[in-house]
């Protein structure tokens, strides 16, 4: 495991999708592909409705 992170990763959007009240989403490290922001933008406007 690398230093950088913590133990704990949240997967994208899995976890939020699971329980968006979940501790590991203020606790854990965020797998989101902030490199793409059309995807994420539509996972967004997708899961919002």
């Amino acid at each position: 495991m690398l230093a950088d992170y913590p133990e704990t990763v949240a997967l994208f959007p899995n976890e939020w999708l699971r329980d968006p009240h979940s501790r590991y989403l203020t606790h854990g490290h965020h797998d989101v592909p902030w490199d793409d922001p059309a995807l994420l933008k539509a996972y967004v406007n997708g899961f919002v409705r």
